[in-house]
């Protein structure tokens, strides 16, 4: 078996977050450290992803695609001021094609088993916000195998509502729409905007 990827990213959490970003994994280049001169060297920082385009979009940052410390601080401090952490849930994975950036052609995934510790850290966190739903599945099989019911387990008080209690502590769940290119076509880039607008209060 081929040597497992390795996410290449700590966490990015902000002290005074109240939103934390859970995504997968980059596209392999980021792992091998062999970007694009279009890409950031950040979450989301793919030339094939749209993420900062549309938040560029909504706040009127000027969020260039370009390998420089300048684009990562940049992200950063829209961050900082917005009071929005970030970190992936796949921490080792292997890729079906070792091109492909796509969620579906990961397997054996090793989660990141500490976003329960991460949570306990940063208390003002209170959205958990998914970048799809493929990640809303990871999380369900890292919060059944790692930790008790006890401590984690599925609110059902309202069905239309999704949320996760841990530590007795409710947090209200959003499946984002995928910022990538090959992600949801039906839905517009207007769409995508209003979803972020509205959970990232911007």
């Amino acid at each position: 078996m081929l040597q497992k990827e390795i996410h290449p990213f700590e966490p990015y959490i902000p002290e005074n977050a109240t939103k934390l970003i859970i995504g997968t994994i980059p596209p392999p280049r980021f792992a091998e450290k062999k970007l694009s001169t279009n890409d950031v060297n950040f979450y989301y920082g793919s030339e094939d992803n749209n993420f900062w385009n549309i938040l560029g979009e909504i706040t009127k940052i000027d969020f260039k695609k370009e390998n420089s410390i300048q684009e990562i601080e940049k992200r950063q401090n829209f961050l900082n001021d917005n009071g929005i952490g970030i970190c992936d849930i796949i921490l080792k994975t292997n890729r079906k094609n070792s091109n492909s950036a796509l969620d579906i052609d990961l397997e054996n995934i090793e989660h990141l088993n500490i976003i329960h510790e991460i949570l306990i850290k940063y208390p003002k966190i209170d959205t958990l916000l998914y970048t799809s739903k493929f990640v809303k599945t990871q999380m369900t099989q890292l919060l059944k195998h790692t930790y008790s019911k006890e401590i984690c387990h599925q609110s059902t008080e309202d069905k239309k509502k999704k949320s996760l209690i841990i530590d007795k502590k409710e947090y209200s769940v959003v499946i984002l729409y995928s910022p990538s290119r090959n992600a949801n076509r039906r839905v517009s880039t207007e769409e995508r905007k209003e979803q972020y607008k509205k959970y990232f209060n911007l």
